[in-house]
């Protein structure tokens, strides 16, 4: 029995600018693609409305695939997840991610742009970590940063505050994403005060001086403790998000990175059920960037749902599930392939109903 399922947050397009008609605006923007593919598999599948939903985000929408609820403090609890992904022991403690950021005014407020705009490599890290760490010293606070983009702080208790995951903020004012609850002034108070240590940095300067965009603050999201149970209905997990791959190794699936497209995994894929997580199109659909959505939708099609269907009809592979980003879930399988008589409404009209 070999099983695929495609995991594709941000196929339903995306949600802000979203007219009446649908349909109309996603056939628009993929105009000229060649959907067949697609076409054929939402036709001969079956359907259910029982998948997990991205709207509160990539790391609520992935914490769900594998069963993991929200922390006392209602965060997915990412830190502790990815701080074992990282080489750490979350052991009984609770996390937090502190982030590395850097914030830039404009008129709509202090806009916010993740690490990952940064090029921050680990000497440039640790320097920073260490004038962090050593203001933090008098709270019995240390951060951690096992990877340059992913710094953490243990706390003896969950801190009693609702976060914001930087991908959902990413580019856009931090206004309403800020940290709330109980704690949320207290950490509020102290990444305030860390904004002071990290303008006189002393690798802040060297950036400052190389043009480069300073960490000029830490966001902090992600709280809780590990997970008391992480399960995965797959054998094997096929990504390269860290929290996803995070989750597979605390549910003991195996973890390789995602290949090219389906005709190299149908190459090296050995028998079970695989999960192939593809997060292009949540990037997309957040940042309401229809070209970038587009290519998406297009590489779905033509590098992994046609060569599945022809593995399917050639018996390389039993079973085929899509999964969207609003619960909808296609499942096809080989006797499905073969209801030739069915006539589905089309990949576009499905997505826009």
């Amino acid at each position: 029995m070999r099983g695929l399922t495609l995991l594709a947050p941000g196929l339903e397009g995306p949600r802000e600018g979203r007219s009446q008609d649908r349909t109309q605006a996603l056939s628009a923007v993929l105009a000229g693609l060649d959907l067949a593919a697609l076409d054929l598999l939402v036709a001969r599948a079956e359907h259910a409305d029982d998948g997990p939903d991205d709207g509160d985000g990539l790391e609520a929408y992935l914490a769900a695939c594998f069963g993991v609820g929200r922390s006392p403090g209602g965060d997915v609890p990412v830190a502790a997840l990815t701080y074992a992904l990282d080489g750490g022991d979350p052991g009984d403690r609770d996390w937090l991610r502190l982030d590395p950021v850097h914030l830039r005014p404009d008129l709509s407020g202090l806009v916010l742009f993740d690490a990952a705009h940064l090029g921050l490599d680990a000497a440039e890290a640790a320097s920073l970590v260490g004038e962090i760490d050593a203001y933090l010293a008098p709270e019995g606070l240390t951060v951690e940063a096992p990877v340059p983009t992913r710094w953490y702080v243990g706390l003896d208790a969950s801190p009693r505050m609702r976060t914001t995951a930087p991908s959902l903020v990413d580019g856009r004012p931090v206004g309403d994403a800020l940290p709330d609850g109980p704690d949320a002034r207290v950490w509020h108070r102290r990444l305030n005060a860390l904004q002071m240590v990290l303008h006189t940095a002393a690798a802040n300067q060297v950036r400052e001086r190389d043009g480069r965009p300073t960490v000029n603050s830490l966001w902090a999201w992600g709280g809780g403790a590990m997970p008391a149970s992480v399960r995965s209905r797959w054998d094997v997990v096929w990504t390269d998000d860290p929290l996803a791959a995070a989750l597979a190794r605390a549910a003991g699936a195996r973890l390789e990175p995602v290949p090219a497209d389906g005709r190299e995994w149908l190459t090296t894929a050995d028998q079970g059920d695989h999960l192939v997580v593809l997060t292009a199109g949540a990037a997309a659909a957040r940042g309401n960037d229809a070209g970038a959505w587009r290519d998406f939708v297009a590489t779905l099609s033509h590098a992994w749902i046609r060569d599945a269907v022809t593995a399917l009809r050639d018996r390389r592979l039993d079973a085929l599930r899509l999964l969207t980003g609003d619960r909808r879930v296609a499942s096809l399988s080989r006797a499905g392939l073969r209801r030739f008589w069915r006539r589905g409404p089309g990949f576009v009209r499905w997505l826009g109903r």
